[in-house]
């Protein structure tokens, strides 16, 4: 079963896992860093394009919580990508680089917990199985069509 729920959690993970990859490589690896980085946007770009697009809107309107859950994930998005875009603008030897790569990865594990804590639990109640695996397949393919737009 293509459970929602599951696949935001994957998202979660393989982001984590990249920023771990790109916080242990070594200060001459600018080509790695590039790369990583490069990855590290792509999926956070197609992750948040399906959340706000597609999950958000079916758990914003359960409840007025879960509508200021959601106002505040987009927010947490929009700081993400904030910080995103400052890091492309340094050079990936750079000190600088790793400290925003660093505060990347807290603003990414703030929005992490909130997901999963608060977020998912609500879109429990608000969707059945049924939906959760049309989402899931939704998600999927977006994040697919994502990646092949990316890199054609």
């Amino acid at each position: 079963m293509t459970h929602v729920l599951d696949r935001l959690h994957e998202d979660h993970e393989k982001v984590s896992g990249l920023i771990a990859k790109l916080k242990s490589s070594g200060d001459s690896a600018e080509k790695t860093r590039k790369d990583l980085c490069e990855k590290i946007k792509d999926e956070l770009q197609a992750h948040t394009e399906f959340e706000e697009e597609v999950f958000y809107p079916a758990v914003r309107k359960q409840s007025k919580s879960a509508e200021q859950q959601v106002t505040q994930a987009i927010e947490e998005h929009d700081e993400v990508e904030r910080i995103l875009l400052q890091i492309e603008e340094l050079e990936p030897t750079s000190a600088e680089f790793i400290g925003l790569v660093e505060e990347l990865e807290e603003s990414i594990e703030a929005h992490v917990r909130r997901e999963e804590d608060e977020i998912f639990p609500m879109a429990k109640k608000a969707l059945n199985d049924e939906e959760s695996e049309r989402m899931g397949q939704r998600h999927d393919s977006m994040v697919a069509e994502h990646m092949r737009a990316a890199h054609p």
